[in-house]
C-alpha cells in the first residue's frame, strides 16, 4: 500500500511525479500570461478599428506603460514605493493562506466521512486560529490599498498645486485664460486626481492579485493533477476570451469620455453660482435651467450608452466564464478518478471526498484569476482613460503651448522686438498690444509715466483698456515693442472683480503678506487701523450711528476686530470689498497702482477721498474708468479708439471736463447749460476724430433726467411741507389733550386723597406719612404721561459749553454705548418764557419728523426733565462750531466760505420753509460742523413763527452783533436771518466783525441808525469796516473777480432796507456761488477736514472744568408741572414719528 494509503491527513496526489509536475506549472503559467499581455493589445488594436465614437475611429488605449510613467516618476517616491511593497507581499500571503484554507478545508471534509472526531476537533479548532490571521492579514491588505490611494492623490495633487501656483508663471490664470486652455482645469485637480488614485490602488491589487494566484494555483493543480488539468482550462479561457472580445466595449474611450461630461455638467454649475444674481435680476431661471438639463440630459445619454454597450457582452462572458467553465471543472476532476495508473491503488471515500474538495476550491479560485485577468482589459481601459486625462492636466501645468508665437518671431525679426527692461518709470517705447487669439488692440504706444503721474484710460467697451495692464503683469505675452517698467512689487492692480482672500480683517490688508511677515517689515496693527481709516472701511469710525464697518448677527451689532475671522466674501458688500481693496493698496504703498474700474460700489465723496488720498502718498495712478468726473484726479488721458488700426490718443485732461465735473458734484453730468454740453461735444469729437452722436445724446439724457429729478424733488418737497403742516397741527392737539387728560387725572387724584383724609380720623404724626404716599403717587402718576429718561441713563465724559441757560455734556448713553451732547437747562431760567425751551425741542423735533433736515438741523435723540430742570440729548457733531474753526485759523478761504455759507442758505431756507419757524440767533457758535465737515444748525431757543411775530408784542431777542436793524425794534422777519447770513460772511472772509464789539443793544441799535437815515438815499448801505478800515482784497489774496463776486453778495444781503434785502432764491443766484450745485452740496467733500483719532477725541472743543450731571430728582407733583406735559420725547415714540 503506498505510504498515501497509510496516513489519511495527507494531501491525494493523482501523479507520480508532484514536483516535477509542479515546476512545469509554474512554467505554462508564466507562458499563458504573456499569452494574456499580447491579447489584450490585439483586441485593443481590434476594438480601434471595428468601433466607432462620435462618428471618429477609436484609438487604441497604448502606451499605459509611458503614461503611468510620466505619471508616477515625476511625482511618487519612496514612501509610495514602500507601500507597493507592502501591498504585494500581503497579496501573496493572502494566497498562500488561501491554499492552506484549501488543503486545510479538504482535510476536514476526510475527517467529517471517515467519522474520526477526535481528528475533526483538532482541525477545526487550527481553522479558527488561523482564521484570526488571515482576518488581521485581509485587514492589513485593505488599509495598503487605501493608503496607496490616499498617497498617490497627495502627491499628484501637491505636484499639481506647485505647477499651477508657481511664482512668477501664473499658470492658474494662463491655464484658464489664455491661449489653448486646460478644460475644467478646477475639475481635473479634483475630481479625474481623485478618481484616478482610486483606480490606480484598485487596478493595482485586483491585477496583482489574479497573477499570484494564478501562479501559486497553477503549480498546486500541476502538483496534484498534472500538467494537464492547468493547460485545459488555460485554453478555454483563451477561446473564451477571444469570443468576448468581439462585444467587448472600450471602456477606456467610454470612462475618459464620461469624466469629461462630468466636469462640464459641473462647470455648468459653477457658472450658476457665480452669476447667480444677476440670472436672478434678469429672470433668466428657464434658459438656465434647459441649460443644465442639455448637460446632463449628455452625461445621462453616454451613461446609459456605456451600459447598453456593456450588456451584450456581459451576457457571454457570465456563461462562458462562469457556468460553462462549472461544467468543464467537473470533467477535469473526474477525469483522474477513472483514468488513474493501478499502481496508485484504491482510494476510500474520505480520500475521494479530500480530494474533491481540496482541488475544486483550488480549481475555483485559478479560474477566477484566469477570468480576472482577462477582465483586466477593461480595467486598464478605465485607468487609462483617467491616465489620460491626468496625464494631459500634468503636461499643461508644466509646459504651455505658446501664444502669439508667429507675430513675436516676426517683431524679432523688425525693428522693434519684444523685450522688458527695469528703471524707475514707466516707459512704452513702440509698444503693440494683441489680444492671445491675434487681433490687433493699440499700435505703437509711446509715453512715459513716472511717480506721482496720474493717467486716465479711455475707451468704448471691448477696446482694450485693460490689455496693456495684463501685458506689463506678463498674463499677455509682450509681442512688440520695450517696456522699461519698475520691479513687480512696485506695481498693484485693483481690479474690477473684487477678490476676498480668506482669514482676519488684518489678513484681508497685508494680502498676500502674512502677520509674520507684517511684523518682521516693522508695520505694526496701528498702521492697519489707519489704512482701514483711510479707505473708509474701519469698524472704529462711527458715522451716522453706524461704524464704517459693521455686521448685524442675529440682531446684535459686530464690529470686528483685526483678529476677528468671517466668511469675508458673503458677509461684505460690494462696495466694502471695494474699500477693503484700497486699504490693502494704502498698505502696501506702491510706486505704480491701475485702477481697473474698481469705484463701481463706491460712493462719489468717499471716492473722491481715495483719490485724494493716492495723490497724497505721491502714486503714480492708472485709472480705467469711464466716468469723465475722474479727470478731475488726472493729468493726462489716453484715449483708445478701439479701431482695427489700433489708433489711441494722448492728450492733456480738458479743463471744461473739469469744471462740469466740480459743478456737478462727483456723480455725473447734470443739469449743464447748453454751451457746456456743446463744449462736451467739441471735445469728443477732437478725442476721437470721428462723429460721437451716441455720446452727446447721453449726456444730453443726463441732463434732462437730472432736470426732471430736480423738478420732482421740488414737488416732493412742497407735499412733505403741506403735510408737515397737517402733522404739526395734529401734534399740537394730541399734546394739548395730553396735557388735560394728565390734569384731569391729577386733580382727581387729590380729590380722592382729600376725601380720605377728611373721612379717617388720622393723626398729626401720621399725616407726614400720608401726604408722602400722596407724593409718591402723584410722582408715579406724572411718570405715566412723562416718558422717564433721567441721567442715570448717561454717563458724563467732559463738558463742551457753559452759560446761563445751563450746560452742554458730552455723555455716552449707558443702554447703547453711543455718544450724545446732552444739553441741560434749568426750569427757573425758562420758568418765565417756557416757549424758549419748547420751541428748541419742537425744532428739533421737526429734524425726526422730516428726513431732509437731517442734512442741515441737529438731531434730537430724546428729551426728558426732572424737577429742576430740562434735558435734550442731541447728536454730538465732533467737527466743532464754526466759531472755533474762526478763532483758530483766523478767517476761511473764499472757497471755504462759498460752500458753508451755501450751506448754512439750505438750513435756513429748511427752518424758514419746512418749519415756518425763524431762526433769529445765527451766529458761528450755532454753526456746527460734523465728523464729514458738513455744517448743520444748532441751538433753537430763540426761534419763532410768523403768528408769533405778528401778534403787535415787540421783543428783542438775538446776539447784538448778528442782528438786523429791524431786529432792535423788537420785530424779526425771514429777512433778519438774512442779514445774519451777511454778517457772517464777512465775518469768515476777514476773520473780524463788522462793527465795534460791544455787546449792548443799544451800542449797535447807535451804529445802525445811520443806515436807517441813508436807506432810501444809497442804494447800498455796507457796515463801516468793509469800505474804511479794511481792504477785503489785499486780505484775501484774491482776484478782482473772485473778490468781486464776494462783494455783491454781502452788499445785497447787507441792505438795511428788509424789502431790498436779497431772497434766500436770489442768493442761490448769487455768482459767489457758482461753482456749487446747491441740490448736491451734502455730497460734496467738505473743504475742511476733520481729523479725530476716535468717537471721543475733542481737538475742536474747548474743554471747560468737569461738571457732574444733576442727580435724579422726583417730578413735583404740582400745577407748574403740567406746564412741561409734552416735553417728553423718547426713542420709540421718534421713531414712530418717523415713519409716517
Amino acid at each position: 500500500m503506498p505510504r498515501l494509503m497509510s496516513q489519511p491527513s495527507a494531501q491525494v496526489v493523482m501523479v507520480k511525479h508532484p514536483q516535477r509536475s509542479g515546476a512545469l506549472g509554474f512554467a505554462a503559467g508564466l507562458v499563458f500570461l504573456s499569452f494574456v499581455s499580447k491579447f489584450s493589445e490585439r483586441v485593443q488594436m481590434y476594438k480601434a478599428k471595428t468601433m466607432k465614437v462620435k462618428g471618429k475611429k477609436e484609438k487604441p488605449v497604448e502606451g499605459l506603460a509611458d503614461l503611468m510613467k510620466g505619471i508616477l516618476a515625476s511625482t511618487c517616491s519612496f514612501r509610495e514605493m514602500l507601500t507597493v511593497t507592502k501591498l504585494s507581499l500581503m497579496l501573496l500571503l493572502r494566497t498562500v493562506g488561501s491554499v492552506w484554507v484549501s488543503k486545510h478545508w479538504g482535510s476536514i471534509v476526510n475527517s467529517v466521512v471517515s467519522q474520526d472526531f477526535k481528528r475533526l476537533a483538532k482541525l477545526v479548532s487550527e481553522f479558527a486560529g488561523a482564521t484570526v490571521l488571515l482576518s488581521f492579514l485581509n485587514a492589513l491588505l485593505k488599509y495598503y490599498i487605501s493608503a496607496l490611494r490616499l498617497q498617490v492623490r497627495e502627491k499628484i495633487t501637491l505636484w499639481c498645486h506647485d505647477k499651477y501656483m508657481r511664482a512668477q508663471d501664473m499658470i492658474f490664470y494662463k491655464a484658464n485664460k489664455v491661449g489653448k486652455k486646460i478644460e475644467n482645469c478646477d475639475h481635473q485637480i479634483t475630481s479625474d486626481v481623485e478618481r484616478f488614485s482610486e483606480v490606480f490602488a484598485e487596478v493595482f491589487s485586483q491585477s496583482l492579485k489574479p497573477i499570484v494566484d494564478f501562479l501559486v494555483y497553477s503549480v498546486e493543480l500541476s502538483r496534484v493533477q498534472g500538467l494537464a488539468t492547468p493547460l485545459t482550462l488555460y485554453s478555454w479561457f483563451a477561446l473564451a476570451s477571444c469570443i468576448s472580445a468581439v462585444t467587448l466595449p472600450p471602456f477606456g474611450e467610454l470612462a475618459a469620455t464620461e469624466q469629461k461630461l462630468e466636469g462640464n455638467f459641473r462647470g455648468k454649475h459653477s457658472e450658476l453660482i457665480t452669476n447667480c444674481e444677476q440670472i436672478a435680476f434678469l429672470g433668466g431661471e428657464r434658459p438656465e435651467k434647459d441649460v443644465l438639463n442639455i448637460s446632463f440630459a449628455e452625461l445621462m445619454t453616454h451613461c446609459r450608452r456605456t451600459i447598453n454597450a456593456s450588456f451584450n457582452s456581459e451576457v457571454l462572458r457570465q456563461y462562458l466564464n462562469k457556468y460553462f467553465c462549472t461544467v468543464i471543472g467537473l470533467v477535469l476532476i473526474a477525469r483522474p478518478l477513472r483514468f488513474r495508473a493501478p499502481e496508485m491503488g484504491e482510494l476510500r471515500n474520505d480520500q475521494i471526498a479530500q480530494y474533491f474538495t481540496s482541488t475544486w476550491r483550488n480549481m475555483e479560485a485559478m479560474a477566477t484569476a484566469i477570468q480576472d485577468l482577462f477582465e483586466l482589459t477593461n480595467r486598464i481601459g478605465r485607468l487609462s482613460g483617467f491616465a489620460t486625462r491626468v496625464r494631459e492636466l500634468m503636461v499643461g501645468l508644466q509646459v504651455r503651448p505658446p501664444v502669439l508665437a508667429e507675430e513675436i518671431d516676426a517683431a524679432k525679426q523688425g525693428a522693434h522686438p519684444p523685450v522688458f527692461q527695469k528703471g524707475e518709470h514707466l516707459q512704452f517705447e513702440h509698444v503693440s498690444v494683441y489680444r492671445p487669439d491675434g487681433t490687433l488692440l493699440v499700435k505703437d504706444l509711446n509715453f512715459t509715466v513716472e511717480r506721482g503721474q496720474r493717467l486716465l484710460v479711455t475707451g468704448g467697451n471691448g477696446c482694450g483698456k485693460s490689455s496693456l495692464f495684463r501685458v506689463i503683469r506678463k498674463l499677455w505675452p509682450l509681442v512688440e515693442g520695450t517696456i522699461t517698467m519698475p520691479p513687480d512689487k512696485e506695481i498693484y492692480f485693483l481690479t474690477q472683480v473684487n477678490f476676498v482672500p480668506c482669514g482676519s480683517l488684518r489678513d484681508l490688508v497685508i494680502y498676500p503678506q502674512s502677520h509674520t511677515e507684517m511684523l518682521a517689515s516693522g508695520r505694526t496693527d496701528e498702521d492697519v487701523r489707519t489704512c482701514l481709516r483711510w479707505a473708509h472701511v474701519s469698524p472704529t469710525v462711527i458715522h451716522d450711528g453706524r461704524a464704517q464697518l459693521e455686521f448685524n448677527d442675529q440682531g446684535y451689532v459686530v464690529r470686528p476686530g483685526l483678529n476677528d475671522v468671517r466668511d469675508w466674501q458673503k458677509d461684505l458688500s460690494p462696495g466694502q470689498k471695494q474699500r477693503l481693496a484700497f486699504a490693502r493698496l494704502f498698505y502696501h504703498r506702491p510706486s505704480f497702482v491701475v485702477l481697473d474700474e474698481c469705484t463701481n460700489g463706491i460712493s462719489p465723496d468717499v471716492e473722491h477721498d481715495l483719490y485724494d488720498r493716492c495723490t497724497r502718498l505721491n502714486l503714480a495712478v492708472f485709472s480705467i474708468s469711464h466716468k469723465i468726473e475722474l479727470k478731475l484726479f488726472h493729468e493726462r488721458e489716453l484715449h483708445y479708439h478701439g479701431d482695427l488700426k489700433g489708433s489711441w490718443t494722448m492728450r492733456e485732461c480738458s479743463q471744461t471736463r473739469d469744471k462740469i465735473t466740480r459743478a456737478s458734484s462727483t456723480v455725473s453730468i447734470k443739469a449743464v447749460d447748453s454751451i457746456h454740453i456743446a463744449k462736451l461735444r467739441r471735445e469728443q469729437e477732437e478725442l476721437q476724430n470721428q462723429p460721437m452722436k451716441a455720446v452727446d445724446s447721453i449726456a444730453v439724457t443726463k441732463a434732462r433726467r437730472e432736470q426732471a429729478k430736480r423738478e420732482k424733488d421740488n414737488d416732493q418737497v412742497e407735499r412733505e411741507v403741506s403735510n408737515f403742516s397737517a402733522r404739526a397741527n395734529t401734534m399740537y392737539q394730541q399734546k394739548k389733550e395730553q396735557r388735560e387728560k394728565a390734569n384731569r387725572a391729577l386733580k382727581k387724584l387729590r380729590e380722592d386723597w382729600l376725601n380720605k383724609v377728611r373721612r379717617s380720623d388720622v393723626k398729626p404724626e401720621n399725616l407726614r406719612a400720608m401726604m408722602q404716599g400722596h407724593l409718591d403717587a402723584e410722582d408715579k402718576l406724572m411718570r405715566s404721561f412723562l416718558r422717564m429718561w433721567t441721567t442715570a441713563d448717561f454717563s458724563p465724559i467732559a463738558v463742551l459749553g457753559q452759560g446761563s441757560f445751563g450746560t452742554v455734556h458730552l455723555v455716552r448713553c449707558t443702554s447703547n454705548e453711543q455718544i450724545y451732547a446732552l444739553k441741560c437747562m434749568s426750569k427757573a431760567y425758562y420758568k418765565r418764557k417756557n416757549s424758549l425751551a419748547m420751541n428748541e425741542r419742537d425744532a428739533l423735533l421737526g429734524d425726526g419728523l422730516l428726513d431732509k433736515t437731517d442734512r442741515w438741523c441737529a438731531r434730537l435723540m430724546c428729551s426728558f426733565q426732572d424737577a429742576s430742570n430740562l434735558f435734550l440729548v442731541m447728536e454730538f457733531m465732533q467737527g466743532g462750531s464754526l466759531a472755533t474753526h474762526l478763532s483758530r485759523r483766523g478767517r476761511l478761504s473764499l472757497e471755504e466760505t462759498a460752500f458753508y455759507i451755501a450751506e448754512l442758505i439750505e438750513a435756513v431756507d429748511v427752518i424758514h420753509v419746512t418749519f415756518g419757524t425763524i431762526h433769529r440767533d445765527l451766529k458761528p457758535d450755532n454753526l456746527m460742523l460734523t465728523k464729514k465737515g458738513h455744517l448743520k444748525l444748532l441751538d433753537f431757543g430763540l426761534s419763532a413763527g410768523p403768528s408769533e411775530q405778528d401778534d403787535g408784542r415787540p421783543e428783542i431777542v438775538g446776539t447784538p452783533a448778528y442782528m438786523a436793524p429791524e431786529s432792535f425794534k423788537g420785530f424779526s422777519q425771514a429777512k433778519a436771518d438774512i442779514w445774519a447770513i451777511g454778517i457772517i460772511t464777512y465775518e469768515c472772509l476777514t476773520g473780524l466783525l463788522p462793527y465795534d464789539e460791544d455787546d449792548s443793544y443799544e451800542n449797535f441799535a447807535q451804529q445802525l441808525e445811520h443806515l436807517e437815515d441813508q436807506a432810501n438815499n444809497i442804494e447800498t448801505v455796507l457796515p463801516p469796516k468793509l469800505d474804511a478800515a479794511h481792504d477785503l482784497q489785499s486780505v484775501l489774496g484774491a482776484t478782482a473777480a473772485k473778490f468781486n463776486k464776494a462783494r455783491r453778495f454781502v452788499e445785497g444781503v447787507l441792505r438795511s432796507n428788509e424789502d431790498e434785502r436779497l431772497s434766500l432764491r436770489r442768493c442761490r443766484k448769487e455768482a459767489f456761488f457758482e461753482e456749487l450745485d446747491f441740490g448736491y452740496l451734502h455730497r460734496m467733500k467738505p473743504p475742511i477736514k476733520i481729523q479725530v483719532s476716535s468717537e471721543t477725541d475733542l481737538e475742536y472743543f474747548d474743554l471747560l472744568p468737569p461738571v457732574d450731571l444733576p442727580k435724579p430728582h422726583q417730578i413735583a407733583a404740582c400745577d407748574a408741572s403740567l406746564d412741561w406735559v409734552g416735553f417728553d420725547l423718547d426713542a420709540q415714540f421718534h421713531k414712530a414719528t418717523r415713519g409716517y
